[in-house]
């Protein structure tokens, strides 16, 4: 995990105006429920739900996609998933089906810099395809339903 961390530090969280940034991916690893389900409520608050009136809604695109940060937070994800050390899967897959999501659905509707940032984030979530698959035939129903959504949202770009 020193790895992941230390290419955490490589980069200017302070550009995205959320300098805590590097903590929250850190405690996504962790195995402590509480800091585990703070760091995903706050990614989720701040780059999934922001200015929603709902959690079942997506935010406003101008408040999600404000920043490159969830561009920048993926290939990490990405790596956690990877990992048998950590245990919180599910939350992981969701940020990532969110973030597939906005990025498919804001590409070709947003305005710039939005759609652009959109484009980056639907490409940047498609990386990690063979990791969706790999989860297809998990014991966790909740786990598979989300790669297999993951699956589906890239299906005919494969």
């Amino acid at each position: 995990m020193e790895k992941k961390f230390s290419r955490i530090e490589q980069i200017n969280w302070n550009q995205f105006d959320v300098p805590n940034l590097p903590v929250l991916l850190r405690d996504l690893t962790s195995n402590n429920p509480e800091k585990w389900q703070r760091a995903y409520e706050t990614l989720d608050s701040l780059y999934v739900t922001a200015n929603s009136e709902s959690w079942e809604n997506y935010g406003s695109v101008s408040q999600i996609l404000k920043t490159d940060a969830p561009i920048y937070i993926i290939p990490f994800l990405l790596e956690f998933l990877g990992s048998d050390t950590i245990n919180n899967k599910w939350g992981l897959l969701q940020l990532l089906a969110d973030w597939a999501n906005i990025g498919r659905i804001y590409q070709n509707t947003a305005q710039e810099p939005y759609r652009e940032r959109a484009r980056k984030l639907y490409e940047a979530a498609q990386v990690g395809i063979n990791h969706y698959k790999s989860f297809l035939s998990s014991d966790d129903n909740a786990i598979a339903g989300l790669a297999n959504d993951l699956v589906k949202t890239f299906a005919d770009v494969q």
